[in-house]
């Protein structure tokens, strides 16, 4: 299948309301000034960050993400496409955008090793640094950040910057969010934030290793330099200040207490510690059934049927004992290779409020009051910006498409005006030069490549659709509607067995009823049972 022209020949075009105003007159906030855009092989990194600082971030996250792969896998995996990250000194990512907050494992006077929890929250350990009385393994290491698939279906990171310094243990730990949307399907929350801090430690401060009290004998390394499976200073202290029962972190439903600060993250790195040294195969065998798409409580079932999460009796002793002589673990560190080579462009103030409106929906779901007013500034601003003209006419209960059109008149190179006028055409001629414009501009979007495929789907040969569906899984495997879309041209293809599976993907990551009812369609000369 060639793709189309990039645009519709001008005596092709629908006539435009001249209403429609195609011009700012709002002056953009002055934080919204002097972001760029910083384009890696993995990575899109829009910061209002000097220069070096953010060459800097580009090469750790790379670096990071080689690292993180090349620990969690033999195999070399093809985790295909690039992640979105925010990073700024802007107090808003640290009060409105950044809803994942936990504690590092180290920091400057936080890095001794294996030290018991009388010391970790002594102030005569650390009276030399006149620190805050709770300690220096407490205060300094609660960090925030985020990790959200955006409107547009973009994995996306946000990343607070205090006194131009990225820490790389809250890099590594985000990545590792990012990783576990790809190779596992829908982990329950304990398991997230648990495997994200046993990764996290890969990004830690060197760790002192002193002899243990009475002795003048090391175990191991004089010095421990950020690995996988570490049990670092930091993520102790946060158990010794507060915890949660084994029972407790399994039934999680993901959200932390103010007052009693991430006591949950905690308590699942611990379990999650604790299951890959002495369960490694029954851990194992946990996520492969998570990677499978099975559900994660049978999961669970099948995997430790010895740990009954109504009955967590068992499970807490033995997770107590672990906690109170973590000796013996084994942790390791792996380096890869990693190209951090990057091209730089200017981003539009108006683009950058969409950003920074995107992330805080996403940390404030429940909270929307605001958005309206918010999305009236951004038009303001710039009334043909693509994202903030489709949600703004999705909250009136109105048609983008008018000044849809227009946009892409005006940012013809824009992918996600394309993207967006895609969705909201009906005409199937249109709607189908729309998706391949932007698929053309934007290859890494899943939803673009998805879009693309359903309009393929419905025409003449639908086997010209199969590449874009399954390009948005490889792109977007946590999406429901990209599975769903593969599930309808595999059952049109009479490939009913991966039609069923796909299905099956679709529905445990949360397609709505309308998706459901679209794909079911299609899939009825399938075989009859898809439960």
């Amino acid at each position: 299948m060639v793709l189309g022209s990039s645009a519709l020949a001008k005596d092709e075009r629908e006539p435009l309301s001249e209403e429609i105003v195609v011009q700012g007159a709002r002056t953009p906030e002055r934080y919204l000034l002097g972001w760029h855009e910083y384009r890696s092989q993995h990575f899109v990194l829009d910061s209002d960050l000097p220069t070096w600082t953010a060459a800097e971030l580009i090469r750790r996250l790379e670096k990071l993400r080689a690292a993180e792969l090349r620990s969690l896998l033999a195999d070399d995996l093809l985790v295909p496409g690039r992640v979105r990250v925010i990073a700024s000194s802007a107090s808003l990512l640290f009060t409105e955008l950044a809803r994942d907050r936990f504690f590092i494992g180290s920091f400057l006077r936080c890095q001794t090793f294996q030290l018991a929890c009388s010391r970790l929250l002594s102030d005569d350990l650390f009276e030399t640094y006149n620190v805050s009385r709770r300690g220096a393994c407490d205060r300094d290491l609660y960090v925030s950040a985020n990790y959200f698939v955006s409107r547009l279906g973009e994995p996306t990171i946000v990343l607070p910057v205090a006194l131009g310094r990225v820490i790389p243990e809250v890099i590594a730990h985000e990545l590792a969010h990012h990783l576990a949307s790809v190779l596992f399907v829908r982990p329950p929350p304990w398991f997230r934030e648990g495997f994200a801090s046993f990764i996290q430690t890969l990004g830690g401060e060197p760790l002192e290793n002193p002899p243990p009290t009475g002795t003048h004998i090391r175990t191991g390394e004089r010095v421990i330099e950020g690995a996988v499976g570490l049990i670092p200073p930091g993520l102790m202290a946060t158990l010794c200040r507060d915890h949660v029962t084994a029972g407790e972190a399994l039934t999680w439903d993901g959200e932390e207490k103010p007052d009693r600060p991430a006591r949950y993250h905690a308590q699942s790195w611990l379990l999650y510690h604790f299951l890959w040294n002495t369960h490694p195969r029954k851990l194992t065998e946990f996520q492969r059934r998570l990677a499978n798409a099975e559900d994660p409580d049978l999961a669970w079932r099948q995997a430790f049927p010895e740990y009954d999460p109504k009955r967590p009796g068992a499970l807490n002793r033995e997770l107590l004992r672990y906690e109170m002589d973590t000796h013996g673990y084994v942790y390791y560190r792996r380096s890869g290779e990693a190209d951090i080579r990057y091209s730089e462009s200017a981003l539009q103030p108006s683009d950058v409020h969409m950003l920074l409106l995107d992330a805080r929906y996403s940390a404030q779901p429940q909270k929307v009051e605001w958005l309206g007013p918010e999305l009236t500034k951004l038009l303001e601003e710039e009334p043909l910006q693509a994202v903030g003209v489709s949600w703004r006419a999705e909250l009136d209960g109105r048609s983008p498409l008018p000044p849809l059109r227009k946009a892409v008149e005006k940012f013809p190179a824009d992918w996600r005006a394309w993207f967006l006028l895609g969705r909201a055409e009906e005409d199937p001629d249109k709607k189908l030069v729309a998706y391949q414009t932007a698929v053309q501009l934007n290859q890494d979007s899943a939803w673009a490549q998805s879009g693309l495929a359903s309009v393929l789907a419905n025409g003449p040969n639908p086997w010209d659709a199969l590449r874009y569906a399954r390009r948005a899984v490889e792109l977007a495997p946590w999406d429901a509607r990209a599975a769903a879309t593969l599930a309808r041209v595999n059952a049109l293809l009479n490939g009913c067995e991966g039609a069923i599976e796909m299905r099956r993907r679709a529905m445990l990551l949360g397609a709505d009823a309308d998706l459901q009812r679209h794909t079911d369609e299609v899939l009825a000369g399938c075989a009859p049972s898809r439960n």
